[in-house]
């Protein structure tokens, strides 16, 4: 059951931080919210009175307080995820992640190793990694966010190769590895990383054109004699899993 006076709260410490430095009057936070300015006032009298929201020179309304979600995504969608990461565990018998960008940095949301996987993955829910390293869950990220927000956020001459050996590339040679990645599909590295380690990743997209997260299963990287019909097996299993979490808001 949800509590009216809180989804209140919360609707109006979204929008202020939605307007991040710009300040915003009670009649426009009223039009975005649709919130009475009665009820409006209110809420935010106790807000400032708690430092959590302040007013500028014009008496606008500012946020004191930085509110985000590490999943920008509902509770409902947070249950079916919970399912499909089970669902790839068992099925992959591998390990499982989910995967989000923040300060510019890859960070692991959850991983889920399974019983019998015979290697024990560093990465855990917490953990960051720079965005540097071109594999599978990179180049879907930078993917979706185009050539030129890349240029603009990352320093575009710090890409290199997942495999063994550090090795860096051009800016025009890692453009055109990030530009190969289909959004739609499964990506998978060839090469496993320094750690034996490599990924299979699904981007989730819970609106056209943007990025709600990854999804992943990573594995030992060794050699197997039927390497295509693994390969296929989890891409498959991967894409279904992507196409069930879509499904739901």
């Amino acid at each position: 059951m949800q509590s009216e006076p809180v989804e209140k709260i919360i609707k109006v410490l979204e929008c202020l931080n939605n307007h991040h430095a710009d300040s915003i009057s009670l009649h426009d936070l009223a039009r975005v919210t649709h919130i009475p300015k009665a009820t409006l006032l209110r809420i935010v009298s106790s807000l400032m009175q708690h430092g959590y929201v302040t007013r500028d020179a014009q008496r606008k309304y500012l946020s004191n307080v930085s509110l985000s979600r590490i999943l920008p995504v509902s509770g409902s969608h947070l249950e079916r995820l919970r399912v499909s990461l089970h669902s790839l565990l068992e099925r992959t018998r591998q390990a499982v992640e989910v995967l989000v960008v923040r300060d510019a940095a890859l960070y692991w949301y959850e991983k889920i190793d399974h019983p019998e996987l015979s290697i024990r993955l560093i990465a855990r829910p917490g953990f960051k990694r720079k965005i540097y390293e071109l594999d599978s869950p990179v180049r879907l990220y930078m993917k979706t966010i185009g050539r030129g927000r890349i240029e603009k956020l990352y320093d575009t001459s710090g890409f290199y190769m997942t495999g063994c050996d550090y090795r860096k590339v051009s800016w025009d040679t890692a453009w055109r590895i990030i530009d190969e990645a289909d959004v739609n599909n499964v990506a998978y590295d060839e090469q496993g990383n320094s750690n034996g380690v490599r990924r299979f990743a699904a981007l989730v997209s819970l609106q056209p054109g943007e990025m709600s997260y990854l999804l992943s299963v990573a594995e030992p990287a060794i050699h197997r004699n039927n390497e295509h019909e693994h390969i296929e097996m989890i891409s498959k299993i991967l894409l279904e899993e992507k196409r069930k979490l879509e499904s739901v808001q």
